[in-house]
């Protein structure tokens, strides 16, 4: 989690849920799609899973919302 904690204060993302089902980012500034996927996936692999996008939202210029479920390899 520290790994993730530190790429979140470098991408300006933050973990908003992190369960073993489903994990929930904010992000912005320069952080992307892309960018928040791979945390996503990062924080799934540790309960043995990957991240599948279930939805992504834009409630401002610079705050994005992605929401993932954590799915079996």
């Amino acid at each position: 989690m520290a790994v993730v904690a530190g790429l979140a204060a470098c991408s300006q993302m933050e973990v908003l849920q992190d369960t073993p089902t489903s994990v929930s980012l904010r992000y912005g500034g320069t952080a992307t799609l892309d960018d928040v996927t791979a945390a996503a996936d990062r924080l799934c692999a540790a309960h043995g899973k990957i991240a599948q996008l279930r939805s992504s939202e834009t409630k401002g210029v610079l705050e994005h919302y992605a929401h993932f479920n954590c799915v079996s390899r």
